[in-house]
């Protein structure tokens, strides 16, 4: 980072501010085939935050855009935008995914969770359960 001083008056004080330039990032120039899976994956996720950052490096890379004009676009920090360009010049299109978060272990097996998908997902007159609230069931 470039640090400068700048002055600013207020009421007739001086006072000396830091800036700071971050260095730009560069995202160099993409293989079709890594344009077609960054353009599919905003296509066709449903995740907003997956497709928000995937355009973010598509603006970087097709219109050359600063992380600064990137944040006004998608309406984010410019270091949000320098933070998820940095994950993809990294990791790829696997790193704009959210890593897994920590958590206690499942307490139901899959085994029991498919079986139960399966009864869900069954008429309840497979089942000869009554569940009708006007009458008797006549089954």
């Amino acid at each position: 980072m470039c640090t400068k001083y700048i002055q600013i008056s207020s009421e007739g004080c001086k006072l000396w501010v830091k800036e700071e330039f971050m260095k730009p990032i560069r995202v160099p120039d993409l293989t079709p085939e890594q344009l077609a899976e960054l353009e599919e994956l905003y296509r066709s996720t449903r995740n907003v935050r997956l497709r928000t950052r995937a355009q973010m490096v598509l603006l970087a890379a097709e219109r050359c855009l600063t992380a600064a004009q990137i944040a006004q676009i998608v309406r984010a920090s410019e270091e949000t935008v320098r933070r998820w360009l940095k994950r993809y010049l990294a990791e790829g299109v696997e790193g704009l995914s959210d890593a897994p978060q920590p958590g206690a272990p499942r307490k139901v097996t899959e085994e029991y969770r498919e079986e139960l998908i399966h009864a869900v997902r069954r008429r309840p007159r497979s089942l000869r359960v009554c569940h009708s609230r006007c009458g008797p069931c006549s089954a």
